[in-house]
């Protein structure tokens, strides 16, 4: 019987040694020289340098800070970020031309550096914290609450903005389009027009709930194939159509213009915004720089 107890408590035994020993070596303990005094003298070292990292522990940390969703390609995220510079750029920018002069083309393409200089910063600053998902979140650990505040102000001001001048667009464009159609509805008093920006919101309101960038690159290619198709067709009917220009001709500079045609300059870039979100989504961040240096060319 005795033999048996003593079998029992000797595998009990095993089975606690190795079970310390397994956890012993997910922790790594640092101890600096001072404590050689403490070991010397076979007594307990509570000295408060001693650090005790648990490996796993930390690993689950560091993994934390990883986006789940970060599966869009390099390719996917140059698409997305033409589709929008493109988009936004390519009705605005004739219009500011001819009224600032050939000349003014400078400050776009100075603009342009600009925003891709702020662009590079832009991803050094996500890099270097990875928490960091917005410009609201910049600006919360650049000025603190204060900044998050004014940030969050101006960014949802630009939003808001944005999509009014692109519902107005959309309501000038569809008149010329359905020139000649009637819509009625009887329980809303609303013209032709209205209707017809009512039913082109609700069509492209479900593409706020695509989360995913990948997905939502399939959709910027439609964008920029739209945009392809107009430049074509503008292109086609200069050439063959027997176009009149009347003598029509752009001066080189018109200076008491460049105020502003400065904002439609602008606005060419208005894309910046949505950029901590197409670096958050990359699986590779470090060549966010290079996907907006791709873009223009592209």
């Amino acid at each position: 019987m005795l033999k048996f107890l003593r079998k029992i408590l000797s595998l009990q035994l095993k089975d606690c040694i190795k079970k310390r020993s397994e956890h012993g070596k997910n922790l790594v303990a640092v101890q600096l020289p001072n404590c050689n005094v403490c070991v010397e003298e076979n007594k307990q070292c509570n000295c408060d340098h001693i650090i005790v990292e648990d490996r796993k522990n930390t690993s689950v940390v560091e993994g934390a800070n990883v986006d789940v969703n970060a599966d869009s390609s390099f390719v996917h995220a140059v698409i997305n970020m033409v589709g929008m510079l493109i988009g936004l750029g390519q009705l605005s920018t004739p219009y500011a031309v001819e009224k600032g002069g050939w000349a003014s083309a400078f400050l776009l393409v100075g603009l342009g550096v600009m925003c891709a200089y702020t662009s590079h910063i832009l991803g050094k600053c996500l890099e270097k914290n990875p928490n960091l998902a917005s410009y609201v979140d910049i600006g919360n650990q650049a000025f603190g609450s204060k900044g998050r505040c004014i940030v969050a102000t101006f960014i949802y001001m630009e939003i808001f903005m944005a999509l009014v001048s692109y519902t107005i667009s959309l309501h000038d464009n569809l008149i010329i389009v359905f020139l000649g159609t009637h819509l009625k509805l009887k329980l809303a008093m609303l013209s032709t027009s209205q209707i017809l920006t009512l039913v082109a919101i609700l069509i492209a309101l479900p593409s706020l709930w695509i989360r995913d960038m990948s997905s939502i690159s399939f959709l910027s290619t439609g964008g920029i194939l739209m945009s392809l198709l107009i430049f074509m067709c503008v292109a086609v009917t200069a050439i063959f159509g027997d176009v009149q220009a009347n003598n029509h001709s752009i001066p080189a500079l018109k200076l008491h213009n460049i105020p502003s045609i400065s904002g439609l300059y602008v606005f060419g870039y208005g894309g910046h915004i949505v950029f901590p979100d197409l670096y958050k989504s990359m699986k590779n961040p470090s060549k966010f720089t290079k996907v907006y240096y791709m873009s223009p060319f592209n």
